[in-house]
Order: C-alpha cells, then sequence, then structure tokens
C-alpha cells in the first residue's frame, strides 16, 4: 500500500457489442464492465456516443447480471447518453457485470 495514493478511477474492463447491424431494426446492445474501484449504489455510470439510434429521449429497460444497476436507465438521444445508477455496491472483486439493453436502429443506412 502507498501512503496517501488515490486509486484514479477507471474501468478496467469495458467492451460492447450489439446483435443487429442492419438498418430498421431492433438491436441488444451488451456491454461488458469492470471498475478498478468500488462503485457504491447511487453512483450514475454514463455510455456514451451510442448513436444510430431512434429512441426517444426518456427511461430505457436494463438487465444486468450480476444486478448491479437499476432496471431502468436514463436515455438522451443527442450524444448517445445512456445514464445507468448502481443499486448494489459493486467491489473490485465482484465479477464484471454485463448490462443488456434494447435500441432500435435508424431506418436508413448512417
Amino acid at each position: 500500500s502507498l501512503p496517501l495514493y488515490t486509486a484514479s478511477p477507471s474501468f478496467v474492463i469495458k467492451k460492447i457489442g450489439q446483435s443487429n447491424p442492419y438498418p430498421n431494426g431492433l438491436n441488444i446492445i451488451t456491454a461488458t464492465l469492470a471498475a478498478n474501484v468500488p462503485l457504491e449504489s447511487g453512483t450514475v455510470v454514463t455510455l456514451s456516443n451510442l448513436v444510430g439510434f431512434t429512441n426517444l429521449d426518456g427511461s430505457i429497460t436494463t438487465n444486468s447480471t450480476p444486478q448491479a444497476f437499476s432496471n431502468t436507465a436514463s436515455w438522451v438521444s443527442a450524444g448517445g447518453i445512456l445514464r445507468l445508477t448502481v443499486t448494489n455496491r459493486w467491489g473490485v472483486t465482484d465479477p464484471a457485470v454485463i448490462v443488456s439493453f434494447t435500441m432500435s436502429n435508424v431506418i436508413s443506412c448512417q
């Protein structure tokens, strides 16, 4: 241990994928995350630059395994921002969290 050392928070695992790359269809987005510091209940994790979707601003239903995040997240289409709220403390020794949510792809190719 280092005296007076504070870890800079970051994600040591950050992967994201999609189920459907084609226009005008539903697309399940799956993100795998693990942090280098504990995330306490109430912490907001922001995924950004999620573009190419037609979803309106508002709530998006999410599923996470293990159950680290709330079952709803806040979606802002400008900037493609999804805000997930930690509901159960998530420590550095806990397994990576897999969170998924369904989006609607744009009607035409980008």
